[in-house]
């Protein structure tokens, strides 16, 4: 019964990495409020904040993403793979703990070192941005509910 509350678990936990991970790069896929809209479940959301700001400001945060992209891609893909070696080593014919916890164990490194370098990307555009211009970018990224989206990206202040 608990290697059966394992398994369901870890599925239920790796298929929320990725949910999150894919929302927090490319936004919402579905859902009522609309693919670019962001919701407590979605802590980041680039495409919102990039409409926020204009000018130069908006090259430079785009210049800063575009060079992580490479970088982000191949953390993705890691990540991919170990979800693919996690469900291999868990449909297997036969329970082996110690894989399986192998296997777990490597797919929280790669979704660890994902979200470490989207942080970083974070880091450098928050540097690299005016206060005015980093304030209304992260205002619009980090939406706070549903609802007052548009309220706050209008009056960053509230």
């Amino acid at each position: 019964g608990l290697w059966i509350a394992l398994i369901a678990s870890l599925g239920v936990n790796v298929f929320l990495v990725g949910w999150v991970a894919s929302s927090w790069v490319y936004g919402p896929r579905f859902g009522l409020a609309g693919r670019h809209a962001a919701g407590p479940s979605m802590p980041f959301q680039h495409r919102s904040a990039v409409r926020a700001i204009g000018g130069e400001n908006r090259q430079t945060v785009q210049r800063i993403w575009r060079e992580s992209l490479p970088e982000f891609r191949l953390r993705t893909e890691a990540l991919r793979q170990a979800h693919a070696g996690m469900r291999t080593v868990f449909a297997g014919d036969q329970a082996d703990a110690k894989a399986m916890t192998e296997a777990v164990a490597a797919l929280k490194d790669k979704a660890n070192g994902m979200f470490d370098h989207v942080n970083a990307t974070l880091l450098k555009i928050a540097e690299a941005l005016p206060p005015d211009a980093r304030k209304a970018y992260f205002n619009a990224g980090f939406a706070r509910g549903r609802g007052r989206g548009e309220r706050d990206r209008r009056n960053p202040d509230r």
